[in-house]
């Protein structure tokens, strides 16, 4: 049956979600990747143009590149007296971009380039597996503890989406009609607790640009971004394990959830050449403006000891809409090249996350506002990268930084990268690897209740590029 819009809300636009939004992008093409993506100052590369539009103005020739990837992301979890261990592997096309010449004049140091590029910058494939017993409480105990003081019939009316579901699949009785007290079905302790999630979906760009360049020094763009994020989630949560008194053997909470986001963004950068051998760049980038259509459902089936029909309840929201306008970023970078044999690279960019802003005309977002203002900071990321030529051959490697965006729990990320290209004299094959590893939390349920669940997580990708000067 269909809920209230508070239900779609329930697992909807989440603040965890938001930060899906704001973190920094990771992915690019297999040469972008190898260098941890400093090509602010540099150029020659078209996943660079999203970070900054000038770094089309960099080619000689028309240019047409684009990447595939197999990437691996494996999660291990730590709750209580146990855990588990998860892995998603897939393939994907991170890059395909285009950069043509249009210049007519026969100045050749005066040029002037149109082009596109759709560059993946995040990949949001994900499992997450928790499984562990619990010698003191059940989720139930929560739901008892909110549903107290509270008739049945006005628990939706209150938000309490879990806890209406309880009751009407008979894990929670009322115990007293006066006071409107709550007891359970379900009893007993030590009790079999397996939580999964699964995640996929993907953050890109789609980007439009415009450059020039003028006197083989100054190097200038605009470009007109398109975001687009798409994601799908589905979490299972069962309790088992529950005493022989226990009317209720096991139940099963299932839900799903999906959006689809466009969004828009103006960019514009500069790169300037002193000398030869010295290259310094800014850019900016405006706050991205968002529209985003989700749908969400959720499921309780509870089996009972005695063998008889399980009790099954549901709630759906479809067409849950917001908007949000992310945080506007700054970047900057400095490179050294040497001569024709290689270059050394670091950029920096940064944006503050506490000013993105979410707005909905159908249900009230205060709670999640307000805690993102509250515990969002500004985000860092540093980029340094080099390569250096043998040849036809080149040699490279990066590092990528990040400072969690969030004060409370650590979101922070190192990235060690590798790679190795070969150049035709102009067309160029490339491939890249790089390494990913983070900390992080999650609450299965209230934290007065459990210990945060602490996962950690390694993601491996391998790149492979091919890029055609023509």
């Amino acid at each position: 049956m269909a809920g209230s819009l508070f239900s779609g809300w329930a697992r909807a636009q989440s603040f965890d979600e938001s930060m899906l939004f704001a973190a920094p992008s990771q992915d690019g093409s297999a040469r972008y990747i190898s260098v941890g993506g400093a090509f602010h100052a540099l150029g020659t590369d078209l996943s660079s143009v999203t970070d900054n539009p000038a770094a089309a103005a960099v080619y000689l020739h028309d240019r047409f590149e684009m990447s595939l990837d197999f990437g691996n992301m494996k999660t291990e979890s730590l709750f209580l007296n146990g855990g588990g261990s998860s892995t998603e592997s897939g393939i994907g096309l991170p890059l395909i971009g285009l950069n043509k010449n249009f210049s007519n004049a026969p100045d050749l140091s005066r040029r002037w380039f149109f082009g596109f590029v759709l560059r993946r910058e995040l990949d949001f494939k994900q499992s997450i597996e928790v499984t562990a017993q619990n010698p003191d409480n059940s989720i139930i105990d929560q739901w008892i503890a909110n549903s107290d003081g509270i008739a049945p019939n006005d628990l939706l009316s209150n938000g309490l989406l879990y806890e209406r579901m309880a009751w009407e699949t008979y894990l929670t009785d009322v115990q007293d009609s006066g006071l409107w007290s709550y007891t359970s079905f379900a009893t007993g302790l030590d009790l079999d607790q397996r939580y999964i999630e699964t995640r996929s979906g993907r953050r890109s760009t789609m980007q439009f640009h415009l450059a020039g360049s003028s006197d083989h020094r100054w190097f200038y763009g605009i470009g007109i971004g398109i975001p687009l994020l798409s994601m799908s989630q589905q979490w299972s949560y069962v309790e088992s394990g529950f005493d022989t008194n226990s009317t209720v053997d096991r139940f099963a909470l299932d839900e799903e959830y999906k959006t689809d986001a466009v969004g828009f963004n103006i960019g514009i950068g500069v790169i300037y050449r002193p000398v030869e051998s010295f290259r310094i760049s800014l850019s900016y980038r405006s706050p991205s403006w968002f529209a985003s259509n989700s749908s969400y459902s959720t499921n309780i089936v509870s089996t009972f000891r005695d063998g008889g029909p399980d009790s099954r309840t549901g709630y759906f929201n479809e067409g849950i809409e917001y908007s949000m306008t992310g945080a506007q970023r700054l970047s900057a970078g400095l490179a050294y090249v040497y001569q024709d044999r290689g270059f050394v690279s670091f950029s920096c960019e940064t944006s503050e996350a506490s000013a993105t802003r979410i707005k909905s005309r159908d249900f009230s977002v205060d709670d999640i506002q307000t805690q993102i203002d509250a515990q969002w900071q500004r985000l860092w990321t540093y980029r340094l990268g080099t390569e250096w030529n043998i040849a036809h051959w080149a040699l490279r490697g990066g590092l990528v930084y990040s400072n969690s965006i969030d004060r409370i729990e650590d979101f922070s990320s190192t990235t060690y990268s590798l790679g190795l290209g070969y150049d035709f004299g102009g067309s160029r094959v490339d491939l890249g690897w790089n390494t990913a590893r983070s900390q992080q939390q999650f609450q299965l349920y209230g934290s007065d209740y459990v210990p945060a669940v602490e996962l950690s997580k390694r993601r491996n990708l391998l790149v492979i590029g091919l890029g055609f000067a023509f």
